[in-house]
């Protein structure tokens, strides 16, 4: 996908994080909060480089790179991927003897990373298969530098594009093994991005300006995109609707802006993402293009962007079917020391997936959108009571999102003029919905002791791993100052049901205790007034049974 300079445009195709940097936004910039991690640790000396990322249905992210020893040697080709919850690597293999190389990564359909190498020595294939890293070779030659793009089309297939000399090849996977054929002539080549017809789009940068080439029309043809634009770090892909517009992103190295230029209409339009001066740099720019159905509270169709503004690494989002100018961005990262290039995927549900290396350690790093915070929670009712007030809210979770673990509602009286909402008490959360579903649940939240003089406003937001979200529409109710009708009803058909077992339950105890009277314990025997005299055994009180009870007669 990306080179070590140039970049590539990923097509729309849970995690606790290290440190969390929120980002805010203005219009539909970006959804959600990023979040950062360390994707590979680096020791002081050694780097990474020729880095490429995708990422799959479920929000992970996969990437490649060469990671090289301060010596160089040996290069080792590494895979890494945050599925699972946590960031694991494998070695695929060591590259000898090279310094430049670029890699490609792409996820098909099965879930499982596909990774890409071209060097000076040709184009390789890697796969994983019953536990273990495969490899097979695409092509034998020298490839020209950052001219190697993988990809897959419309029918899941994995394609590779290239230049070795002045010919641009295409590679395709057969039964046998991979098939090569000439594809082009050319002295210059670009990134490579293919219609829904699979047709070949490329940009190019020229020494007139910014070319778009293509076979639209069976036949190559270049069109002149932008004049005199020195452009550098080009992208390309499409927007929508329809989906076959040609979007392409790049810096203009005369006008010191990052661009997005499109032919969404009868001519090219174009969009100045971040305007600068002569002064200012950008570079290490890269792009991913995302459905316009991704998420309906973000309808337009966004085009999101990183790059480095001198030391700050940037994101921002254009649209060039919407509003035409969206921010000049947003720090993900400030006061880097170094700045070298950025990967950016999107994965099917809207997120973006970022990959640059941290200048302070050397680190790879990986910031997402993905890990977000809750949306809205829905409310269905608020209800009064006795003094009391109840609300209930549905709330749908799909798996893979990071998860809410708490709701926490908060209330504002009539009273208070200040408007200060008040934390009045969490609500548990259920657990995660089953593997490739959504839950549905209904949850409520009772507040007893409230005055009945007075209207009480409630929202409700909810908390996963990342923070909190954006609290509820706002919902209000007076409490009751009498008990309702049918809560005295019950009370009353309660406590005639309470009378009435009490009347057969004392009837019963009288029966029962006629029938069975406890023994009586033996009275003491006290001689008349006089001296005191000794009585004899037989004239001690004794016991007679008297209709099957004893009873205690005293002799007389």
């Amino acid at each position: 996908m990306l080179a070590t300079i140039c970049l590539s445009v990923v097509l729309l195709q849970p995690i606790v994080a290290s440190e969390k940097k929120a980002v805010t936004s203005s219009g539909i910039v970006m959804p959600g909060n990023w979040t950062t991690q360390k994707a590979y640790p680096v020791p002081y000396g050694n780097y990474t480089y020729a880095t490429s990322i995708a990422a799959d249905a479920d929000s992970n992210a996969h990437v490649a790179f060469l990671y090289a020893p301060w010596n160089n040697t040996p290069v080792e080709l590494v895979y890494a991927s945050n599925s699972g919850g946590t960031w694991h690597n494998d070695t695929i293999c060591r590259v000898p003897g090279t310094y430049w190389a670029e890699t490609g990564i792409v996820i098909p359909s099965d879930g499982q990373a596909r990774i890409g190498l071209a060097n000076r020595t040709g184009v390789y294939f890697f796969e994983k298969s019953s536990g273990a890293w495969t490899s097979s070779t695409v092509d034998v030659g020298p490839v020209n530098y950052s001219t190697m793009t993988m990809l897959l089309d419309s029918h899941g297939a994995i394609r590779f594009y290239y230049q070795m000399n002045t010919t641009v090849k295409e590679a395709l996977r057969g039964p046998a093994g991979w098939i090569q054929h000439d594809f082009l002539n050319t002295s210059s080549w670009g990134p490579v991005a293919l219609d829904s017809a699979g047709h070949v789009h490329t940009a190019i940068a020229t020494a007139d300006g910014l070319v778009h080439l293509s076979n639209v029309t069976g036949v190559w043809a270049t069109e002149m995109v932008d004049v005199g634009s020195a452009p550098r770090e080009i992208s390309i892909g499409f927007s929508g609707p329809p989906a076959n517009n040609v979007t392409i992103a790049y810096i203009d190295g005369k006008e010191h802006n990052v661009k997005v230029a499109s032919n969404s209409t009868s001519d090219w339009t174009f969009v100045i993402v971040r305007g600068g001066s002569s002064s200012d740099y950008f570079n290490g720019l890269s792009t991913a293009q995302i459905s316009s159905t991704f998420d309906p509270k973000y309808p337009i169709q966004n085009i999101r962007l990183a790059f480095y503004s001198d030391s700050d690494l940037m994101v921002t989002s254009t649209s060039v079917d919407g509003p035409h100018y969206m921010g000049g961005g947003n720090a993900i990262e400030e006061g880097l020391t170094s700045t070298g290039p950025t990967d950016m995927a999107s994965d099917p549900n809207g997120h973006m997936h970022l990959l640059y290396q941290n200048s302070e350690d050397g680190a790879l790093k990986y910031a997402t959108d993905a890990l977000r915070v809750p949306p809205r929670p829905l409310f269905e009712e608020i209800a009064s009571g006795y003094h009391s007030i109840t609300l209930s809210w549905r709330w749908f979770e799909n798996y893979g999102e990071s998860h809410t673990f708490e709701f926490r509602v908060y209330r504002v009286n009539q009273e208070d003029s200040n408007g200060r909402w008040e934390l009045v008490g969490t609500v548990h959360a259920r657990g995660l919905p089953p593997y490739n579903s959504y839950s549905d649940h209904t949850y409520s939240f009772t507040q007893s002791g409230l005055r009945s003089d007075r209207s009480y406003y409630y929202s409700v937001s909810g908390v996963n791993d990342v923070g909190e979200g954006i609290r509820s529409s706002t919902l209000s109710a007076v409490p009751d100052s009498a008990l309702s009708p049918d809560f005295i009803a019950f009370v009353v058909s309660f406590a005639a049901a309470m009378v009435l077992a009490s009347v057969v339950i004392i009837q019963n105890r009288k029966r029962i205790k006629a029938i069975m009277r406890p023994k009586t314990p033996a009275r003491e025997y006290h001689a008349p007034t006089g001296p005191k005299t000794t009585t004899p055994p037989d004239e001690v009180d004794k016991e007679e049974v008297v209709d099957g009870h004893p009873e205690l007669l005293k002799k007389t």
